[in-house]
Parts: C-alpha cells; sequence; structure tokens
C-alpha cells in the first residue's frame, strides 16, 4: 500500500519540477490538477484498502 502512495507522491514532485524553471504548459497544469483531485477522491478508496479504521 504505502508503496503507491510514494510513486503518487514523486508524480507530483516531478511534475512540478519545470514550473520552477518558469516552463509552464497547459498540459503539465492539467497533469498536476488530474492527480491532485485524484488523490482527493481516492483518498477514501486507500484508507479503506490499507485498513485505515475511523475512531
Amino acid at each position: 500500500m504505502k508503496p503507491l502512495f510514494f510513486i503518487i507522491i514523486g508524480l507530483i514532485f516531478l511534475l512540478q519540477i519545470p514550473l520552477w524553471f518558469n516552463i509552464v504548459s497547459d498540459w503539465l497544469m492539467a497533469a498536476v490538477a488530474v492527480i491532485g483531485l485524484s488523490i482527493i477522491f481516492l483518498s477514501k478508496w486507500l484508507s479503506r484498502k490499507s485498513g485505515y479504521e475511523e475512531k
């Protein structure tokens, strides 16, 4: 479960590198937005899959 989380974080980090050098393109911004939104929507599913129990 954990490796998937770190892969997602790594993807976001790598996608942001061109932004540091002012290389901004529409598809890059869209990719960052899609990954961010997918994390928000999948967080509940991922926490359930990892066995996290709400108190």
